[in-house]
């Protein structure tokens, strides 16, 4: 498991699910499982998400609270998931690809929820960091 991807889980994921989320993630077999919860996520800890509009400038959002050029992408895309990608790049293939992802972009301090098809949008923020 790379370690963004794991600051991203300990930091955004509710405590009661992180582990199980970890061991997943770092199985070959059970991370296509899990990555694919990504599509209609109940597991994030609701007390660092700030739901947006359908409409929301994600990217315009992020930057404002300091996410520079490359993020980090979790996706049950295979194409997608575990790159580094521009963060324009990565918010458009997400919503190109019609699966859920997270985008870390500043380990376990700042990312974005999106659900299948973008039917959510979340704003990850954890000000206290992990």
């Amino acid at each position: 498991m790379h370690l963004i991807e794991a600051a991203t889980i300990k930091a955004f994921i509710a405590a009661n699910r992180r582990e199980r989320w970890i061991a997943m993630l770092d199985s070959a077999k059970g991370r296509r499982e899990q990555l694919d919860r990504l599509n209609h996520l109940r597991d994030l800890d609701e007390r660092y998400v700030q739901w947006l509009d359908s409409n929301a400038d994600v990217v315009g959002l992020l930057r404002a609270k300091g996410a520079p050029q490359e993020c980090f992408v979790i996706s049950p895309m295979g194409e997608l998931d575990g790159r580094v990608m521009e963060l324009e790049e990565a918010i458009e293939a997400i919503k190109n690809s019609m699966s859920g992802a997270i985008v870390s972009c500043v380990a376990g301090k700042l990312g974005l929820y999106c659900g299948e098809a973008g039917e959510a949008w979340g704003l990850l923020v954890r000000p206290d960091g992990l």
